[in-house]
């Protein structure tokens, strides 16, 4: 996690004041896009998120004080289906969100706060993987190696590749 970030944005009237310190963020946004909320969470905390064209212009007005990613996200996504991928080390000691994905709000939908890293989601083939594989490889070739991006997508990729070797070895 990154310490001490902190930014503002006075963009249209609305305002935004995020801040991380030691793991725990603090969240000040009066009338901000959703979309910017995101990513600046999503830079400071070091993941990517999606979020579909009808949602990009909500707004949102929240307050968080010291309170952990998860917790804000759920505050932040109140209402809306989403899905958090997680990455766990090799040891299985760490585990960190590395994408959102936000899916808008459906009657009678199912909210997906959280899945279990090392579970594969419900109705996904192999291919479904090798073809996200494929996809996070050329957002891998736009970036710097070194980077933090690149350095994320590239775990995000060895995170894919051993989840495709475990569901072989089920069949």
């Amino acid at each position: 996690m990154i310490c001490g970030f902190s930014h503002w944005d006075l963009v249209y009237g609305s305002t935004l004041q995020l801040g991380m310190h030691d793991g725990l963020l603090s969240l000040n946004a009066a009338d901000a896009d959703l979309s910017g909320v995101l990513q600046r969470l999503g830079e400071a905390a070091g993941f990517d998120f999606r979020l579909p064209k009808d949602l990009q212009r909500k707004k949102i007005t929240l307050q968080l004080s010291d309170v952990g990613i998860e917790t804000a996200l759920k505050r932040i996504l109140e209402g809306l289906n989403y899905a958090t991928v997680y990455s766990v080390d090799d040891k299985g000691d760490d585990t960190r969100i590395v994408a959102v994905y936000i899916y808008g709000k459906h009657e009678g939908g199912v909210r997906t706060g959280q899945a279990a890293p090392s579970e594969s989601v419900p109705g996904r083939s192999i291919g479904d993987y090798e073809k996200r594989i494929a996809v996070v490889q050329k957002l891998l070739r736009e970036v710097p190696p070194d980077s933090p991006a690149g350095r994320r997508y590239q775990k995000e990729i060895e995170n894919y590749q051993r989840l495709v070797e475990r569901l072989k070895l089920k069949k």
